[in-house]
């Protein structure tokens, strides 16, 4: 409830991440396997940089989207 998570997926889409979208709660989907685990460490790294960077910049305005 205190960021948008949405402003935080469209953040990391310039670091080369494509976080997956729910709706309805509104959130992000991730999904790891064995063959992920080299990016598990960038993923957790880009995700604080993101965060923090939507929590010092008063977002909100995201224009990204869940639509499946």
């Amino acid at each position: 409830d205190e960021v948008d998570i949405f402003d935080i997926a469209e953040t990391m889409e310039p670091m080369g991440w494509l976080p997956g979208l729910t709706r309805d709660p509104k959130g992000m989907h991730a999904m790891l396997s064995l063959l992920h685990d080299d990016a598990l460490t960038p993923f957790l790294e880009d995700l604080a940089s993101a965060l923090a960077h939507v929590q010092t910049n008063d977002a909100g305005q995201a224009k990204v989207e869940a639509i499946y």
